[in-house]
């Protein structure tokens, strides 16, 4: 099931200033104090594709790009503070330890998806635990993690995953509905 949380202006004022873009791509990650912060590849924080899945270079949309990649001001600092939202509302994302993922934003349709790219398994996690956050106390930790770390074989996986895993076959993906209606 989607997810609704929804912030309408923001994707109105995201396909004004994204003309021609269906989708827009932003890499993050989160450290072990769950600090959200996007994944910059050369000078870039994330894509832009047309309709055909067509990258759209910088130098055609440079002032969208320019103005998405300001977190701190503007629509840039409204969609970091929305994306940032999405992933504390997430049932995927892992806290406390380093973690990374992707946000695809449909602008033609106003949904969000969430995937992670992490290739975590339960001994991995505790390794990173015992590594970043040694006061943590790791069973309590482990006993609350999401139901997919224990699905070995996805056996649940119209319950965990109704919209498939991603590509680690580990963590399935979430969407959420940032438009009132579909």
């Amino acid at each position: 099931m989607i997810k609704t949380h929804t912030n309408p202006e923001l994707l109105n004022d995201l396909r004004k200033l994204c003309k021609g873009v269906k989708e827009i791509v932003i890499n993050f990650s989160t450290n072990e104090d769950n600090y959200f912060d996007y994944l910059w590849d050369h000078s870039l924080f994330g894509y832009f594709y047309d309709n055909n899945q067509n990258y759209i270079d910088y130098d055609k949309l440079k002032d969208a790009y320019d103005a998405i990649s300001n977190e701190e001001d503007g629509i840039g600092g409204e969609l970091w503070v929305y994306l940032s939202g999405l992933l504390n509302v997430s049932k995927i994302h892992l806290s406390a330890i380093w973690w990374q993922g992707s946000f695809r934003i449909d602008l033609e349709n106003g949904v969000v998806i969430l995937e992670g790219d992490n290739d975590y398994d339960i001994d991995n996690i505790r390794d990173e635990l015992e590594y970043h956050n040694p006061q943590i106390e790791i069973e309590e930790y482990l006993n609350n993690l999401p139901g997919f770390y224990y699905d070995e074989n996805q056996e649940k996986s119209k319950k965990f995953a109704p919209y498939g895993y991603g590509d680690n076959d580990i963590e399935p993906i979430e969407k959420f509905l940032m438009c009132n209606e579909m």
